[in-house]
């Protein structure tokens, strides 16, 4: 589908500055834009620059936040694990993601995580999701490790999380003392 003459190169899915949603797009040229090309939203009829398709749909960061929530619970299990913590993972997970996760599931995030590490998700996370969803992987990762008590290695990885995310340290163990005392 053409719009005002303007010929379509590429079509796909965005989040839509004017709707805030994940919308349909059309990329079109557009001789009146440095680079030649405009994005234009389907639904909103909206155009943007191209720099707008960089950023993530939120389907993209929803899966992105499920994936980064199993392996926060992985790398705590992998750390420091026992029973205790194994179950507050897989509830964490379930009730954070609302996936039908098990402890089998756990366990295979957990040779994942020893033979990976952590991935690239969290600077990906920490640039594009909202203080509230940030706040709320931090304080998963906290209520896992404080299902058996904080070590000082889960201390230090949870202090790198919350700076990751992009919080200041004082905002971080705020974050922690506050859900590890809960």
């Amino acid at each position: 589908m053409r719009f005002s003459g303007r010929k379509v190169v590429e079509k796909g899915v965005f989040t839509s500055p004017a709707l805030g949603v994940d919308s349909p797009y059309e990329l079109v040229e557009d001789s009146g834009r440095e680079n030649g090309l405009a994005v234009r939203c389907v639904e909103s009829k909206e155009m943007y620059d191209t720099d707008v398709l960089a950023a993530p749909t939120l389907a993209q960061l929803s899966e992105q936040h499920n994936g980064f929530v199993r392996e926060l619970g992985a790398w705590l299990v992998a750390n420091n694990g026992n029973p205790a913590r194994e179950q507050a993972a897989v509830s964490q997970v379930r009730s954070r993601t609302a996936m039908d996760y098990s402890v089998e599931d756990l366990q295979d995030d957990v040779v994942w995580v020893r033979q990976n590490g952590l991935s690239a998700r969290m600077k990906l996370l920490g640039a594009h999701l909202s203080n509230e969803r940030k706040t709320g992987l931090l304080e998963t990762a906290a209520a896992i490790a404080g299902s058996n008590g904080v070590s000082q290695s889960d201390a230090q990885f949870l202090e790198l999380l919350g700076q990751g995310l992009g919080f200041e340290a004082d905002v971080v163990m705020e974050i922690l003392v506050s859900r590890i005392a809960a």
